[in-house]
């Protein structure tokens, strides 16, 4: 036998059924007959509260996103109408 290989435990003694391949446990899903009966249903609320708070999230940062940008555009509008920023500016730089 090598280091890694290991003589087959119980099923009994086993905390969860699948393959064992040195230090990890590729575990095989539970059956049917063993999940609660609302677990379909539990499972399925949850997810949709993980797709409505995607959804929020990526709203919510689209929103401060575009507040983000107005409030740039009217930073430069106002150096413009106040400094002259734009328009002709200096030719000598551009010649």
């Amino acid at each position: 036998m090598t280091e890694h290989s290991r003589e087959p435990v119980p099923d009994e003694q086993r905390k969860s059924r699948g393959r064992i391949r040195g230090n990890a446990l590729f575990p095989s899903p539970i059956g049917r007959d063993v999940l609660p009966a609302d677990y379909t249903e539990v499972l399925g609320d949850i997810k949709e509260r993980i797709q409505s708070e995607r959804l929020r999230v990526t709203l919510a940062a689209n929103a401060a996103m575009i507040l983000l940008y107005w409030d740039i555009g009217t930073m430069i509008r106002k150096r413009q109408r106040e400094e002259g920023w734009g328009g002709e500016g200096d030719r000598s730089v551009i010649a």
